[in-house]
């Protein structure tokens, strides 16, 4: 009985860790796996397309087409898709036992969840158009480099060193502050959803309170709580998935 006491937490801890271990590489290596599928076949494209299109498009736009835009479906797909799949399940779960509980409560609870939507859908809206002019300074700034390196005999030999520097100044600067209006605007999800969920949770309490309910609150508040806890997730993953539909598209 000692060394069962002894070993059964550690072993447990054992299992959970390598299990995990092995949810992250497996996800990793398949992540990976598609990512270079997907680079490959943009690879293909790219060079069967005709001379034309060459002499339309810099070599800037097409490294950040294979590259770039294959990293927002790289972070998708490792950061995001265990979520999309994990979290509606504990949802679903944890909406069943508030139901089980007390079904008025829960639907008091739920009355301030739609009102998430609507600033969701309107912070992924912005952060789709950020993207795009992200892209365009990201282009921008790799043909600057491009043009400066392949011709630097020419750079070197008018001196303009400081001019291709500046411009490669300003690309990054408007490339920052992209950025930080995409880091404002993703951030800018957590309060307004944490708020939103306190309210349904407040107003819970109240009407317990109020109608002097007998039934095991506590029991309950923590199925609302691990309820409420995806939706946290669920809302930045939204901003993953933006991402991608624009890298796709």
């Amino acid at each position: 009985q000692i060394i069962g006491c002894l070993l059964i937490f550690p072993l447990i801890a054992a299992i959970r860790g390598f299990l995990g271990y092995g949810s992250i590489y497996l996800m990793a290596w398949s992540c990976q796996r598609i990512t270079n599928d997907v680079k490959l076949e943009a690879f293909k494209k790219v060079s069967s397309l005709s001379l034309d299109f060459f002499h339309k498009t810099t070599t800037g736009e097409i490294l950040n087409r294979i590259e770039a835009d294959s990293v927002g479906l790289n972070n998708f797909l490792k950061l995001g898709l265990s979520d999309l799949i994990k979290e509606p399940t504990t949802i679903m779960t944890s909406l069943v036992m508030m139901f089980w509980f007390d079904w008025k409560f829960t639907l008091l609870a739920l009355v301030f969840l739609p009102l998430c939507i609507y600033p969701t859908l309107k912070i992924n809206r912005k952060l789709k158009a950020l993207g795009r002019q992200d892209f365009s300074t990201g282009v921008n700034q790799n043909n600057i480099t491009m043009e400066s390196f392949q011709n630097i005999r020419i750079t070197k030999a008018y001196g303009l060193e400081d001019t291709r520097a500046e411009l490669f100044r300003q690309a990054s600067l408007r490339s920052f502050k992209f950025n930080i209006k995409s880091v404002q605007s993703r951030q800018m999800l957590n309060p307004i959803v944490q708020t939103l969920q306190a309210l349904g949770i407040s107003a819970v309490l109240v009407y317990a309170i109020w109608s002097k309910t007998t039934f095991e609150l506590p029991m309950f508040f923590g199925a609302l709580i691990t309820f409420f806890g995806p939706f946290k997730k669920l809302s930045g993953l939204g901003v993953y998935i933006t991402q991608m539909s624009l890298s796709l598209e």
